[in-house]
């Protein structure tokens, strides 16, 4: 089992952080960009014009686990040791250890 966490920082990149530890850049030209791990997970992830990073449930897979924190909650700043997060969810992850994460803009339901 592996466990990590994805937010949001500044106000244009995507961390991942934890037992797997990524970093993408994103321009927010898009409403809500997607990051998907090879588990099968899926997420959605935006930045409103209040500068507030939300984070959704797009699919999680059987065998996979997210919780999601919001901004300012006294689980999101627990979860990134900080006294102060009043801009961003947290998703807190347990399951496999992903292989390989893609970041996109574009999801077709079909």
């Amino acid at each position: 089992m592996s466990e990590y966490i994805v937010y949001g920082a500044s106000d244009d990149l995507i961390e991942i952080d934890g037992d797997v530890r990524a970093e993408f850049y994103s321009s927010w030209e898009d409403d809500k960009e997607y990051v998907a791990f090879s588990t099968g997970l899926l997420l959605g992830i935006s930045y409103n014009k209040k500068g507030i990073w939300k984070i959704t449930k797009e699919d999680v897979p059987e065998g996979v686990e997210v919780e999601i924190h919001p901004a300012n909650s006294e689980q999101a700043k627990a979860v990134l040791d900080r006294s102060r997060n009043d801009y961003q969810d947290v998703a807190v992850i347990e399951g496999a250890k992903p292989n390989w994460i893609l970041k996109g803009v574009q999801s077709i339901d079909v």
